[in-house]
């Protein structure tokens, strides 16, 4: 089981895209490498979820960092910031709105997208107005969890990728 000091990072056999393909006549020394997994920072106080949300994040290809409290999430984002945060809003000692308020502020605010995972439906709005990307509702599901942290890092890096011409020329939606 991880404890809440932990940092774990995992080197993964395959990118989270798929195997990366080699040249035709590559030498076995010219193999490709992988490129290193995408991080995530789970911010959970419960072991039992975060054992879950580790496990399945791994599986996947992702490489974790895990947090017991919004101040060591605060700390680990900045010592080495995540492509994504899954965060939990009752937390000890500060809470996942105060982090939330904290990183939505900060110059992370708008290049580190925040996945919520809470227990409560009451936790929904603030979570959306304070910047949270995607809201999830525990008992969450797995295939959920995977798809918004996907959908929420693929989100801004299409973002951070469009020209400002393009975004203009995007067709609106209703």
């Amino acid at each position: 089981m991880p404890s809440s000091s932990s940092s774990r990072q995992v080197r993964p056999t395959a990118s989270p895209t798929g195997p990366v393909p080699l040249k035709p006549g590559a030498a076995i020394t010219e193999l490709a490498v992988p490129a290193p997994a995408l991080r995530v920072l789970i911010v959970e106080d419960d072991p039992q979820i975060l054992d879950g949300v580790v496990r399945r994040l791994e599986a996947a290809g992702y490489a974790t960092t895990i947090a017991s409290d919004g101040f060591e999430a605060a700390r680990l984002t900045v010592e080495n910031p995540p492509q994504a945060i899954v965060l939990d809003i009752r937390l000890p000692r500060c809470d996942g709105m105060r982090f939330l308020s904290w990183i939505h502020e900060s110059t992370y605010g708008h290049s580190i997208p925040v996945v919520v995972l809470s227990a409560s439906l009451r936790d929904r709005s603030r979570a959306l107005a304070a910047g949270a990307r995607f809201f999830l509702c525990k008992p969450y599901d797995g295939h959920t969890l995977l798809a918004a942290i996907h959908r929420a890092i693929t989100d801004l890096v299409t973002a951070s990728t469009e020209t400002p011409q393009a975004k203009q020329d995007a067709p609106k939606t209703n």
